[in-house]
């Protein structure tokens, strides 16, 4: 699975947003399979996950695949 938090800027090179506010802005706008690539992501700050784990909720499916809870 991609990185959903890693982006191409218009020279070419690859960026990847690190800060947790930016990467909880990011999410509100993720489908199921960028949730689900986000939760695999190594060290993901904790707000970040709840963020997206949130996400999943308003998009209908509160199963958590990583980690196998519903909050």
């Amino acid at each position: 699975m991609a990185n959903p938090f890693r982006y191409r800027m218009w020279d070419g090179h690859e960026v990847e947003t690190t800060s947790a506010d930016d990467r909880v802005e990011k999410v509100k706008g993720f489908n199921f399979d960028q949730c689900n690539s986000a939760l695999a992501v190594p060290n993901l700050q904790k707000s970040v996950e709840r963020a997206v784990h949130a996400r999943l909720r308003v998009l209908g499916n509160p199963y958590l695949r990583q980690t196998g809870e519903e909050s």
